[in-house]
């Protein structure tokens, strides 16, 4: 018996050798194809459908667990739970299509200072989300923004949060480390050949949290697995961009130093760009996304802290959670019962993102149509509304769009572990929420949620209410800061340095905070 069995992939029109024994999610990322797989493959999901015609599978258990009766009829089938025997059509649904970010620096104002000499290329400022990618093109004399792009990032085959993916990349050893490696860098290089420029791309500015830094470079990812959490990156790193022939064939990558922990250079730079506010302290970053970083600013001293929020702030590991892409529910109107609804480009709704969601949660609660523990109140919707299912009194926005109460667990688990984080950062530097200047909201969909929703789920001290500053993707924009000048690299890092940085796991404050504040 042959080691490697064909198969063809639609609409791609490619033929895959695949060796014989690998789940048809594993032969997918290897081709570079993603499939969501928010779980990694585990089969907890239910998310990684794909139909098959030539050689069909028979259902499998987790098959039948997580599709419909029409669904294994038609030919899907869950890519994880099926080992290729050769002969095989997949269709895999096509990659939304991403919407370029527009970055606003016209208030930033710094002597720009080019990391090369005249006539060296451009550079390019990347935020390397767990989540999602954005990069930006510097011109390296003007320090002026020239193209954006920004992608998903392709790892989440391998989990949608960073513990699965260094969890994969610690069962597979040297495989599973360079399985990771390569997608995170292949992902950097599309985007720079999303963005052709007249100028080749000499240097690369890199930032993201330590986890996604690890996977990078492909280090041992056992070490920030392990309490207390040191994941062996010391200082700032350069090396040669890995590239043999591409974009950044060339190119110098340079990557600022982290905090401590899972707090990484993407907080270092947001940090940077607040500097175009000029805050007086004391004030409060909270960067929010799969991971959320907290900062707080005294005059005395600057501390630092991640919690795992999990992904459904960005619309991951919820029923119908898509990214902010076109047919993305971003705003729901929820009025006498009935909803009303805004979709990323019009059409018709295909899933809904973090904002959404934001939109949905706080509309109810202020309503009392969900109460303090996230379940649905049925006789305050029109008939037609509320329908039960699988993951409890479901909600219907769209045809084939819902949020069950199991979806608003999820969300109130995020903000949970989100808000004790803030809390606990304050108590440590003795710090009241009203003292604040300015609580500081970071993150690539903080400046579409709606200050009122902010407060109504409690993500946001009410004390500090009036100083919420929503500031966008400032790790991006603290990125670009440092591409258009080495000089703001060189503070940044010094700047990492300076941050003291206080673990989470087993502070008993943070324990006791999180049990007591998963309700709204």
């Amino acid at each position: 018996m042959s080691g490697r069995v064909s198969i063809s992939i639609r609409p791609q029109g490619l033929k895959l050798e695949a060796e014989r024994g690998k789940s048809l999610l594993d032969v997918l990322a290897k081709a570079g194809i993603a499939v969501n797989s928010e779980c990694g493959g585990l089969g907890t999901c239910g998310k990684c459908k794909v139909r098959i015609s030539g050689s069909v599978p028979v259902p499998s258990s987790l098959d039948r667990l997580h599709l419909s009766a029409g669904e294994l009829a038609d030919g899907m089938r869950l890519a994880c739970g099926v080992i290729p025997s050769g002969g095989e059509i997949v269709e895999c649904p096509p990659s939304p299509a991403g919407t370029n970010f527009k970055l606003q620096l016209e208030q930033v104002s710094f002597p720009v200072a080019p990391w090369r000499k005249a006539g060296g290329g451009a550079v390019l400022a990347v935020d390397l989300g767990t989540t999602n990618i954005v990069g930006h093109l510097v011109e390296p004399v003007s320090g002026r923004v020239v193209a954006s792009s920004n992608r998903e990032n392709s790892q989440a085959v391998f989990g949608a949060d960073i513990m699965s993916r260094l969890t994969y990349a610690s069962h597979n050893g040297d495989k599973g480390r360079e399985t990771l490696c390569r997608a995170a860098r292949a992902d950097i290089e599309g985007l720079a050949e999303d963005m052709r420029f007249e100028q080749p791309v000499t240097d690369v500015i890199a930032v993201m949290n330590t986890a996604m830094e690890v996977l990078l470079l492909g280090t041992d990812p056992d070490l920030l697995g392990r309490y207390p959490g040191d994941s062996g990156i010391n200082g700032p790193v350069h090396i040669a961009f890995p590239s043999n022939d591409g974009f950044l064939q060339g190119a110098l990558l340079h990557l600022p130093s982290i905090i401590g922990g899972f707090v990484g250079s993407d907080t270092v730079a947001a940090l940077l760009s607040l500097k175009m506010f000029s805050p007086e302290p004391p004030y409060a970053l909270l960067d929010i996304g799969t991971n959320a970083e907290v900062v707080v600013v005294t005059d005395k001293e600057m501390v630092a802290c991640s919690t795992a929020a999990g992904p459904a702030f960005e619309g991951m590991g919820i029923t119908c959670g898509m990214r902010g892409v076109a047919g993305a529910i971003d705003r729901v109107f929820f009025d006498k019962g009935d909803f009303s609804i805004s979709v990323i480009g019009g059409g018709t709704a295909r899933g809904i993102t973090g904002s959404g969601l934001f939109s949905l949660i706080g509309g109810l609660l202020r309503a009392g149509a969900l109460d303090t523990f996230g379940v649905i109140q049925v006789p305050l919707f029109l008939p037609g509304r509320v329908r039960r299912g699988d993951g409890g009194n479901e909600v219907i926005l769209a045809p084939d769009v819902t949020v069950n109460e199991n979806d608003v667990q999820q969300f109130l688990l995020a903000k949970a572990a989100s808000r004790s984080a803030v809390g606990t950062l304050l108590d440590s530097t003795n710090v009241m929420p009203g003292d604040l200047t300015a609580f500081y909201l970071a993150g690539t969909f903080a400046g579409m949620i709606e200050p009122s929703d902010l407060l109504s789920v409690g993500l946001v001290p009410r004390d500090c209410g009036d100083r919420v500053r929503q500031v966008g993707n400032a790790a991006a924009t603290g990125a670009v800061m440092m591409a258009a000048s080495r000089n703001a690299f060189r503070d940044a890092c010094v700047f990492a340095g300076s941050v003291r940085h206080l673990p989470l796991s087993g502070d008993r404050a943070f324990l006791d905070a999180f049990q007591s504040g998963v309700h709204f």
